[in-house]
């Protein structure tokens, strides 16, 4: 209880024994009593304010480093990327979180030096394809098709003619040979190629020359290399027809001989010197 004395406030406390027929009383002064609970209240706040501000400079700090690695992984890995593997194969290993990053950037770094390796392996395979498929491509034979095809333009009556027909077999040609060099075909694809340039050659020689299909169309689902029968076509005419007065007749025979697939092209041109 409380009590006021002397313009002092107590706090009166009153305690029996259990063992005598006593009673302990205590009077402190209530400003005492109150002193060790306001000291530790400012104990408390102290240490928690020393708390705050000590864990804000460590998360801070932490941050900080752990701001920097990112910018350092960052930093390599577009250096990888730029295959400066001289400058991205060291990185200094302080915590085990750099240990980690050490590894990561490693494997990364052996994974991008492989890929280029693959790469040029791929261009420099790819390279040798390209360019014996376009010598397959007789540029004699181009230069020819595109002048055919500038005379018949001028002759245009505003309606599709000739000329229209002779673009779509150009255009298929083209992206058929330029599509996929190292690829199987099926026979019917090849011979549906051969029968656009056969088109094509006719619009510039006319009835000079003429072409015999002999096959199965059951065939025709046969897989075969691609460009095999339109060079052996190309030939039979540059060669054929250097006799002007004569009409050159080209046979194109395919059948099944066993597992086999047989293509013959014959003609009754003048045929080819050894040098040819």
């Amino acid at each position: 209880m409380d009590i006021n004395s002397f313009n002092n406030r107590f706090v009166v406390t009153y305690i029996k024994s259990d063992f005598f027929s006593w009673t302990y009383c205590s009077i402190v002064p209530k400003s005492t009593v109150y002193k060790l609970l306001y000291t530790l209240i400012y104990i408390t706040l102290a240490l928690l304010s020393f708390s705050l501000v000590v864990g804000f400079i460590l998360a801070f700090y932490n941050t900080k480093k752990m701001q920097n690695s990112i910018n350092n992984i960052v930093e390599i890995l577009s250096s990888a990327e730029t295959n400066n593997v001289a400058t991205t194969s060291h990185h200094e290993v302080k915590s085990d979180f750099d240990y980690i990053i050490q590894n990561i950037l490693n494997i990364f770094i052996q994974q991008n030096y492989l890929k280029v390796q693959l790469s040029e392996k791929k261009y420099r395979l790819q390279v040798p394809e390209l360019l014996a498929l376009q010598s397959q491509i007789n540029p004699h034979f181009l230069y020819n098709v595109l002048q055919t095809l500038y005379l018949k333009v001028l002759s245009f009556t505003g309606k599709p003619n000739d000329a229209n027909h002779m673009l779509e077999d150009l255009l298929f040609i083209l992206r058929y040979s330029l599509s996929n060099p190292i690829n199987m075909v099926t026979l019917g694809e090849e011979i549906k190629n051969t029968r656009s340039y056969v088109k094509l050659e006719q619009y510039q020689y006319g009835s000079r020359f003429y072409v015999i299909w002999d096959f199965d169309n059951d065939l025709e689902k046969f897989k075969v290399p691609k460009l095999i029968l339109q060079p052996l076509v190309e030939n039979c005419i540059r060669h054929g027809m250097k006799e002007n007065n004569k009409v050159l007749k080209i046979k194109i025979k395919i059948y099944k001989h066993e597992e086999q697939i047989i293509l013959k092209v014959i003609d009754n041109g003048m045929g080819m010197t050894n040098e040819n």
